[in-house]
């Protein structure tokens, strides 16, 4: 039986536009800022191609890779939906060293 919260058109429609998080990002905000906790919160954040769906890990792949290993781990996962052909991924990659401290993108493992 598959999971539901795991096919393609589940994540992708509930992911969220890099626009959207640029313009988050981009306003005045601090660490109480709700689309910030949310993301700081975060045990991963995973791009999704906006062209064919390709995926990559941006942060967490570490925890990812541990919880894969226990079937009862739940992980906050954060998807966002961007261009991949673009300087988005830079973006993405920027976003993530500021309110995560770090990224994977690019990074073998």
């Amino acid at each position: 039986m598959s999971d539901p919260f795991n096919e393609p058109d589940f994540m992708r429609a509930n992911a969220t536009p890099i626009e959207r998080l640029m313009k988050l990002v981009e306003q005045r905000w601090d660490d109480q800022t709700p689309g910030i906790v949310h993301f700081r919160d975060a045990d991963a954040v995973v791009g999704i191609d906006l062209v064919d769906d390709r995926r990559a890990i941006f942060y967490g792949r570490e925890t990812i890779r541990e919880a894969a290993s226990d079937p009862d781990t739940r992980l906050k996962v954060i998807h966002v939906v961007l261009d991949f052909d673009t300087n988005q991924v830079e973006t993405l990659a920027a976003i993530c060293d500021v309110l995560k401290g770090s990224h994977c993108f690019g990074t073998e493992g």
